[in-house]
Parts: C-alpha cells; structure tokens; sequence
C-alpha cells in the first residue's frame, strides 16, 4: 500500500474499506467532515468501478472515524441517488438536505426510437411494408428515456449529535454549518424579525424588508457558469415579485466550469472531475471551526484535497486506482507549490 503525508495532506493508495476500518491509519471520531464523489451505479462510460454505489458497510466505517455531529456531503446521480441515500442513512447518518448542482454542460445520451424501430425489427409477419412504414413514421420525434443531464444531487447527511448542538460544539468542537464565510456577495435584502411566520407579510406581523448587510443566506442550489443554465433560470423569476432585487441569479452559488488546460496539463481524464471552486465552497460549508479535517474517501483526481489546501483544511485522501491517485498527487504537490504555505515533507514516495 502506498501512503504519502505532504503537510497537511495524507494521502493513500488503497481500498476505503480497509483504511477506514483501520484505527492505526484513522482513529474513530476524528474526522470533521466527508466530502466525496463516490461511484454512481449507472455504468457510466462503461466504467467498471462505477458499476454499483457504496455498499452500507462502507458508509458505516465512513460513519465511524467522524465526530459526532459531523456533516457528510455525498455526490449521486439523479438516477440512483435513492438508493445513495439509503445506504447513507442504513449507515447510521441523519439526511438532512440534497443539494442541487445545475450544470447545463452534460449532453443527452437517447436514441431514436424510429431508427431503433428500423434497425432492430426485422421482418414481421403481421406488418405489412407499409405498416411497418407508418410504425417509422408515427414514432419520429420519440427517443429512449435519457433527457439531457443538467444536475447532480449532493446529498447531505450528519452523524447524530452527541445531546443537542449546543452541547455538540463543546464536546467534538464541530457543530452545525459555517453558513457567513459561505454567504453570498450579493446582499440584497432580507426580512427584519417578522412575526408569525416569514411569509406573513401585512402590518400586523411587523415583518419589513432592510437591507442584508452580510450577504444572502447559502442556498441548496449552485450552479455552473453555463448560457443555457442562467438563460433558463432568469426566465424563473416571477414578475410579481415585490422584493426590489429579482436577480434570482444572485441568490445561488455560481462556479466555473472545470477548465481544459487542468485536465491537459496532468493528463487528467478522470470523468467526473468536479470545478475546484465548487469542492472550495463546499468544504468550506462543512468545516469546523480550528484545526478541521476533511475525508474523502473517493478521492479520484483530488479535486477535493485541492480545495482543502486553499481554505487551510488539513485533508486525508483515499483513492483505490493507481492511475488517478498518481494525477491526484501530482495536481496535489503542484498546489502546495503554487499556495507556498506549507514545507512539502515527503515520506514513502510513489515506486
């Protein structure tokens, strides 16, 4: 097995399981928060790895080494992300939320049912030439059930608190969600303590807009720097809005796209690799407060750790293929560079 510490980042070459079940490698309740991309169970590009989700024995060694209260975001597809969840939750952990990823780049993967008609039956008894003709005909326009992907769910979870969130905090210093640091620049305005519910607007309750001096409250949507994604979302907002701001644009998380020269400049041809500005956010949203460490078991191309060493959150990596945890350390030492915070310490190096 190769394990490599740079700073404060520990990387491993291995299967999950077996390091997460490993109090040598990392000891139970430590870890404050989970991040990860896990395989999705749809096959994708026929990839093998990625023919099942995480079994719950997974999710429970997963849940294991994180403190109590601690979060776990979870990447799934809109396809299989019932059957993540479950498995998230027969683990132990408490769903909480699922976030929404708006990302208009996928591109749609059905057939042509006409063509599929042509192609595949062949001469059939009880059609007539004709018959078969008009089948061809009546079905154009019609394709498999594959609409252009245009979102990931993340699904957010937390290990049950030890008493409540008061108490949570004092004993495991990790407690609910760093929702300023994740607030959004624009500020717009924002309710000043209504009554009877935020959506009582009259007289009676006292509810008036003010101006949102520390910026607008994190959403669970975000979205990709994508024409189609802000063209469809623009058309969303309801004209008889009466707040001023109706720039619904601006009460979302915006990232990039994942940038060609990345993938170019390690060979990276990881296909699920996630915008460093969205796994930024993301771990920033989960961290605790001092001294914070963020797993991720599915660690791919090491987006993940990427982000955690520009928001100084020491990372443990996990990758079981030998191919992507070589551009993951690569894309890692190459950061640590770039950043000059820490002293790169390398021990046990890549054979």
């Amino acid at each position: 097995m190769k394990k490599i510490a740079i700073g404060r980042i520990a990387i491993s070459n291995e299967d999950c399981y077996n390091i997460l079940g490993n109090p040598r490698y990392i000891k139970p309740n430590s870890i404050d928060s989970i991040v990860t991309d896990p395989p999705y169970g749809i096959k994708f590009m026929n990839n093998k790895w990625d023919y099942d989700i995480p079994k719950v024995k997974i999710f429970k060694r997963m849940f294991k080494v994180l403190k109590p209260g601690g979060t776990l975001l979870c990447f799934a597809s809109p396809r299989t992300q019932h059957r993540m969840a479950i498995n998230i939750e027969d683990a132990g952990f408490e769903l909480r939320d699922c976030l929404m990823w708006l990302c208009g780049s996928g591109f749609p993967k059905s057939q042509n049912i006409s063509d599929l008609i042509e192609k595949n039956i062949k001469k059939d008894k009880n059609l007539s030439p004709e018959q078969f003709k008009q089948l061809i005909e009546r079905f154009k326009g019609y394709a498999t059930h594959a609409l252009k992907p245009a979102y990931e769910p993340i699904i957010m979870a937390m290990k049950p608190l030890d008493g409540n969130y008061a108490e949570n905090a004092i004993k495991n210093n990790i407690s609910g969600l760093n929702i300023d640091e994740c607030r959004l620049e624009e500020k717009g305005k924002k309710w000043e303590k209504p009554r009877g519910g935020i959506w009582k607007t009259d007289t009676e309750a006292k509810a008036i807009l003010v101006d949102n001096t520390v910026g607008r409250f994190p959403a669970n949507v975000l979205y990709e720097d994508s024409d189609d994604i802000r063209n469809e979302l623009k058309k969303c907002v309801d004209t008889e809005m009466t707040l001023q701001d109706k720039d619904l644009l601006s009460r979302i998380f915006y990232c990039a796209k994942v940038k060609g020269q990345d993938k170019d400049k390690y060979n990276n041809d990881h296909p699920t690799i996630k915008p460093i500005s969205l796994m930024k956010y993301l771990c920033k949203l989960v961290k605790s407060p001092n001294d914070c460490t963020i797993l991720d078991p599915f660690m791919g191309s090491g987006s993940t750790g990427i982000a955690c060493l520009k928001e100084n959150i020491k990372f443990i990596g996990i990758e079981k293929d030998e191919r992507y945890f070589k551009i993951a350390y690569n894309r890692l030492t190459d950061c640590l560079e770039e950043i000059d915070k820490v002293e790169a310490t390398l021990f046990n190096g890549l054979s």
